[in-house]
């Protein structure tokens, strides 16, 4: 696939450019395996940065999902996959953002000593709900469509099908579903197509999506699987109830029922059931709203920032440190 050999050809270039000497590399899946290589025969340390759960299960679930909808290929390739599992082998540390990653590399067969967690954060003020644009903390208008909004890329690893299919059981004319994100499978593509041909009303678009979340009413995010979830979180921060499931990361972040809802994965009845609840009942959404603003103020950046700090402190050897005199992190 172009896009992994892209990663490599980052890997080989970025490997021949590191300093001499001891220094702490942080790298993503897919394109370290060189670089941490090169890491420890220097008496560095070698962080891989993990966006996703454990590759082993990733790969499983995305291949499950495009045989169950006869869609061919797979974003993640076996070969992509052994390259991943060979660098977390080379990896002295693990850092993941959520729970739920920390038990899949754990039950993958990694050290729990060896796994970091430090949760993403977010900018609330750019994402901020506005006074007197932000629908969703308010009722309903008569006439008014009930929006939905998914955002990310529009694949079958992200749960688009089933919230559609949700959609399309309710068959009220009254909601609407903003995939904000791109398509970048011609199967995919022609799935969203049947579906706005069955009746279901699909607005696509890209973009900052900070305009497009103050215009919602609420934020589904139905991933197969998914380490964290940083932009249902800016959905959240726009004051956004939040729909997740429970294979994904930020289901840590969602209290079901105060700020949100947690369903079960590939549940289409579920889905269809929570978004008709929220869309009857305006006291609760809006409170929701408020509450789900109030839940992302506490993954404001600086937090964040101060937490990763104080990670990197501790994973750093001071007695390496000594000994080259000075540290490349």
């Amino acid at each position: 696939m172009k896009g992994r050999a892209h990663e490599r050809d980052f890997d080989r270039i970025v490997r021949n450019c590191l300093p001499d000497g001891e220094l702490v590399y942080h790298s993503f899946p897919g394109c370290a395996e060189q670089t941490f290589t090169r890491v420890h025969r220097q008496g560095g340390a070698a962080i891989l940065e993990a966006a996703t759960t454990h590759a082993e299960s990733l790969y499983e679930e995305v291949r499950y999902e495009h045989s169950k909808f006869r869609m061919g290929g797979s974003p993640f390739s076996e070969t992509w996959k052994r390259q991943v599992l060979r660098e977390y082998e080379l990896a002295d540390y693990i850092l993941v953002s959520s729970v739920l990653q920390q038990r899949s590399f754990i039950e993958g067969g990694q050290p729990p000593s060896k796994i970091l967690r430090a949760p993403l954060g977010i900018d609330t003020n750019h994402f901020s709900p506005l006074p007197g644009q932000s629908i969703s903390f308010r009722p309903r208008e008569q006439g008014e469509k009930f929006r939905i909004i998914q955002v990310g890329q529009v694949s079958l690893l992200k749960g688009f099908q089933y919230v559609l299919e949700a959609l399309k059981l309710l068959n009220d004319p009254e909601i609407e579903i903003l995939l904000l994100g791109g398509i970048g499978w011609r199967g995919v593509r022609r799935m969203v197509e049947s579906y706005q041909r069955s009746g279901v009303r699909v607005l696509r678009h890209s973009g900052d999506p900070v305009p497009w979340f103050r215009s919602s009413h609420i934020c589904v995010h139905a991933s197969i699987q998914d380490g964290f979830g940083l932009a249902p979180l800016e959905a959240m921060s726009c004051g956004l109830p939040l729909i997740v499931t429970n294979t994904t990361g930020l289901q840590e972040t969602v209290r079901d029922g105060v700020n949100g809802y947690v369903i079960r994965s590939r549940d289409v009845n579920q889905i269809a059931e929570r978004i008709q609840f929220l869309k009857e009942n305006d006291d609760i959404r809006i409170n929701m709203a408020r509450k789900a603003r109030a839940t992302a103020l506490e993954y404001d950046v600086t937090i964040a920032k101060r937490n990763y700090a104080q990670i990197l402190h501790n994973v750093w050897n001071p007695e390496r440190s000594e000994r080259s005199g000075q540290s490349n992190v």
